[in-house]
């Protein structure tokens, strides 16, 4: 399924690990896990179980969490920097984050499900981020482009959800607008999922 609302973990572990059921709820349809300051809680969050309906994904920081993530039945998102040599394991669903024409190609050629394409605004959770805003111009330039679904992320609000999916995103993702201060903001998140639902699904490139 490509993701139409994703939030992303925080990078360590905090009170949202038991709070997924409530964002499940909001109607957020999926969830990367981060971890990339505390790899090892990747293994607490799992073991706590996940809620029904949400699509989980990975991003791979442990050399062996390619593999879990196909014992565990769950989706991978990778970095743009991934190296093309390692493919993930068949039949494993998998997104990759984006900046750039040629990271969207590299994507494609690596067979990515959809692409994470940042920093369409400026990231709410990343205040020294100094990288150039796409802006609406830029989003709409790449998703005309692309032969896979591109997602908005980056400063991706409630309010700029719609512009964003009416530039051509398939959906949206953020960390700021799902996450405040280590737990999950419900009602930020509802406010999202009723943003998107305002605006009808583009067709999805190719």
């Amino acid at each position: 399924m490509i993701p139409r609302v994703l939030a992303i973990s925080p990078p360590s572990l905090g009170p949202w690990v038991d709070q997924l059921a409530a964002l499940a709820a909001s109607g957020v349809d999926s969830l990367i896990l981060r971890l990339v300051e505390d790899p090892d809680g990747l293994d607490q969050v799992l073991s706590r179980g996940l809620p029904a309906g949400l699509q989980v994904l990975i991003r791979p920081v442990r050399p062996d969490d390619m593999s879990l993530a196909r014992r565990a039945g769950l989706g991978l998102n990778l970095p743009a920097s991934w190296d093309l040599r390692q493919r993930p394991p068949g039949a494993v669903p998998f997104g990759m984050s984006c900046h750039t024409g040629p990271d969207l190609a590299r994507a494609t050629a690596l067979g990515a499900n959809y692409a994470l394409l940042s920093p369409v605004f400026a990231p709410t959770s990343k205040p020294l981020d100094r990288r150039p805003r796409l802006g609406l111009g830029g989003l709409g330039a790449h998703c005309r482009t692309a032969t896979i679904p591109v997602l908005a992320l980056g400063g991706v609000t409630a309010g700029r959800a719609e512009a964003c999916l009416g530039a051509g995103a398939a959906g949206v993702a953020g960390i700021g607008a799902f996450f405040v201060a280590g737990s999950v903001d419900s009602v930020g998140a509802a406010a999202m999922v009723a943003a998107c639902r305002c605006e009808a699904p583009q067709d999805t490139p190719g």
